[in-house]
């Protein structure tokens, strides 16, 4: 039987997980990873770790299809920052070039719980305490890992095209919404390792998801998200 995992992932300072297919120039903040991102930094983790690209394999196939859920802390701020980055050039001859962006960032006012559920409970936990990084690079964070009990549903993010929730305005009202990424089903290894020969096709499918997070306050670049769980009946 599987066993639900709960990490409580601390960042150090800001937290930017880039919405996959946004342009890296204009780019909208998640302050929730997506599930793809979970499972591939419990994987890198594995690898990093063991310097064996095929005990990644063997943790790619024990969580590929894992459900993963996650709920943010009680407060959500999300900034706009122009940023001078590097960039790989589209001419040959130079490795990066400087370029100048808008990127956001996120500061949450806790831990950000992830849960998800697994076989082999007790490994993954040990790779999921190695992870040091989510997002961007400079998105640092500690974290605390554990057995756990499903999700309280109401807290958690839910799919639009899988919605449940019942018509009324505490769910729908202010709430933020995004697009996230997991594995498609049938997904195999190599399409996920950028080491592989392999051609690699679309190995995502892509969602929006509606968040537990109902609009504060909004300045000219930042607004304050507060934590309202969704009414299940």
């Amino acid at each position: 039987m599987p066993a639900w995992l709960r990490a409580d992932l601390e960042f150090v300072c800001f937290f930017s997980y880039r919405m996959p297919g946004l342009s890296p120039q204009f780019s909208l903040a998640s302050p929730l990873p997506g599930p793809a991102a979970i499972k591939l930094a419990i994987i890198d983790s594995a690898i990093q770790y063991t310097g064996d690209p095929e005990y990644g394999r063997s943790i790619f196939e024990i969580i590929k299809d894992s459900q993963v859920m996650a709920i943010p802390p009680e407060y959500v701020s999300i900034q706009k920052f122009f940023i001078k980055r590097l960039k790989k050039p589209k001419e040959t001859g130079s490795m990066v070039v400087e370029s100048t962006a808008i990127r956001e960032y996120c500061h949450l006012s806790g831990p950000l719980e992830i849960f998800l559920e697994v076989y082999y409970p007790e490994e993954i936990k040990q790779l999921f305490l190695k992870i040091n990084r989510l997002g961007t690079t400079d998105s640092l964070l500690m974290s605390s890992v554990y057995e756990s009990t499903k999700p309280p549903e109401e807290l958690c993010w839910k799919k639009l095209d899988e919605l449940t929730l019942p018509v009324k305005g505490i769910n729908y009202d202010k709430r933020l919404v995004v697009s996230l990424t997991d594995f498609k089903k049938g997904i195999k290894f190599d399409e996920v390792n950028p080491f592989s020969d392999v051609k690699q096709p679309k190995p995502f499918e892509q969602s929006s998801f509606i968040l537990p997070l109902k609009l504060e306050k909004r300045g000219k670049s930042w607004v304050i998200f507060k934590r309202v769980p969704f009414s299940l009946t």
